[in-house]
């Protein structure tokens, strides 16, 4: 299975035929050794270097063999790490491919 999905404003409902994705940004700000996240809308002022989080989220509604992501990044952020690698958390193992424009994910 194969969907490709471009525009230029967030979906309004993460539900889709198979997989049911969310991405939502967050601003860190550091405190007492650690990061609050703020929820980032369309008012949150952001400055030269500031840092984001994405949270992504999947679910899929049947068993999936293979699925591959792709979160395009938004113009003037860079990611925290260059190096493609596996990585494992939550139970689950997958590859992560960072690219120039976007960062790939293969579960």
């Amino acid at each position: 299975m194969t969907w490709h999905f471009s525009t230029e404003q967030m979906p309004s409902t993460p539900y889709g035929d198979y997989l049911y994705i969310t991405r939502q940004y967050y601003k860190r700000v550091p405190e007492n050794n650690a990061y609050t996240l703020i929820p980032v809308t369309a008012n949150t002022q952001l400055q030269v270097g500031d840092q984001m989080e994405v949270h992504i989220s999947i679910r899929a509604k049947h068993a999936m063999e293979y699925v591959h992501l792709q979160d395009p990044r938004p113009a003037a952020l860079e990611p925290e790490t260059q190096k493609s690698q596996h990585k494992y958390n939550l139970g689950i193992r997958w590859y992560e491919e960072v690219k120039d424009t976007a960062t790939n994910f293969f579960f």
